[in-house]
């Protein structure tokens, strides 16, 4: 059975808080484009495997929680 699918936008808002960084900063940080990094911050849609990890990555540095919110 695998595990239920994370949830990216719960992580987005954590590490904004946790960090102070800007969505802006936060998506140069993972390399990816501001608008792009909007639509996971809104939930339109999700990341690619590459840039989920590189989300979950920061998320376990930066928020030190074994948990990956779900």
């Amino acid at each position: 059975m695998s595990s239920p699918p994370t949830n990216f936008r719960d992580m987005i808002f954590e590490i904004l808080r946790k960090t102070g960084m800007s969505s802006k900063q936060l998506a140069l940080h993972i390399e990816v484009a501001e608008s792009t990094f909007n639509t996971w911050k809104n939930g339109r849609i999700e990341p690619r495997y590459s840039q989920g990890k590189r989300l979950v990555d920061l998320y376990e540095k930066e928020c030190k929680k074994g948990e990956i919110p779900r």
